[in-house]
């Protein structure tokens, strides 16, 4: 397991946001939020929310899976829901 800053950071910290929202989240997907281009990078907290490191930017900052985002260049393919 990857740790950053302290934290654990998994594998698939996307994962609650594609089965919940039906978005293609993944780490490294281009994304424009308001306007501005971005990736997507590993969430290491909040991870219901995207973590967006803006072009030119240092730092990430998050935003609503849904709220004005645009995922760029990436189909999204449902995955089933599992019922147990």
């Amino acid at each position: 397991m990857t740790v950053r800053h302290g934290r654990p950071i998994s594998p698939d910290c996307y994962d609650y946001v594609r089965r919940t929202y039906r978005v293609p989240a993944y780490i490294g997907v281009r994304v424009r939020v308001g306007g501005k281009a971005g990736v997507l990078v590993p969430a290491t907290s909040e991870q219901h929310y995207l973590h967006v490191r803006f072009d030119g930017e240092r730092y990430a900052v998050h935003a609503h899976p849904t709220s004005e985002v645009e995922y760029l260049g990436v189909r999204f393919v449902e995955e089933p829901l599992l019922i147990a």
